[in-house]
């Protein structure tokens, strides 16, 4: 096995051109790009939008699609009775929903939201959607005051308690875990958290939000978590 690349964010497709000598590739938002077998780069074309490259003709010709999508999203509001859309911009997912349903937590992913993502917070009373920063939403705090957001692309992962008022942000830090994914318990004091330890795999962990007390490990190692947990009524 040969690396050729770095990390290539947003692969789409690959496909060998006629002479062999290179791998042709669509990266997101970046257009074609090649690598020859020794590692020499270099941009092929570039074009608007996302596109993915699905092969190449023996005589040299090039099959592209463009691929236009978006996410939005819907609500139903307490005391209504007709959905209405909630969306912000062109990438809006749902990461959580306050108990009362008063409140939408969601980000940004795609060109709208920025390299970084766009953390929003937006009252079911149609009131508008407010940007709290950088960061992708997992989970509404009880008390409707604070949102757990994961930092696109930090390394290592990070964790953090972001205010839906006034209010300074927070760092989840303890132990020097690594963490991926979390929800809050419903007394709002602590959380469980996808994290990994120093020289360990991940495991779930619970931890106050004050960050006074030590994580409690409350699974094997090796649990891995795509999404945030999801928490129980009674915890």
């Amino acid at each position: 096995t040969t690396a050729l690349t770095g990390e290539v964010r947003g692969l789409l497709g690959l496909a060998w051109p006629p002479s062999g000598d290179e791998v042709w590739y669509t990266r997101r938002r970046l257009g074609i790009g090649a690598v020859s077998l020794d590692g020499t780069q270099r941009t092929v074309s570039v074009q608007v939008g996302l596109h993915t490259l699905a092969d190449i003709s023996r005589d040299g010709r090039v099959l592209v699609s463009q691929d236009i999508g978006r996410a939005g999203q819907m609500a139903l509001s307490p005391g209504q009775e007709i959905e209405r859309d909630f969306s912000q911009l062109d990438w809006t997912v749902t990461r959580a929903l306050a108990d009362d349903g008063s409140l939408l937590a969601f980000d940004e992913t795609a060109d709208g939201g920025g390299p970084l993502s766009s953390l929003y917070v937006r009252r079911t009373d149609g009131s508008p959607a407010v940007r709290l920063g950088d960061g992708i939403a997992l989970a509404i705090s009880p008390d409707r005051n604070w949102v757990l957001s994961g930092k696109a692309f930090a390394h290592p992962p990070e964790l953090r308690l972001v205010p839906v008022g006034a209010g300074q942000e927070r760092r989840l830090e303890k132990d020097g875990l690594s963490y991926q994914q979390g929800a809050f318990l419903p007394d709002g004091e602590s959380v469980v958290v996808v994290a990994r330890a120093p020289g360990q795999g991940p495991r779930l962990y619970v931890q106050d939000v004050a960050g006074t007390q030590s994580p409690r490990a409350i699974s094997p190692d090796g649990i891995e978590a795509p999404q945030a947990p999801v928490v129980s009524p009674d915890g």
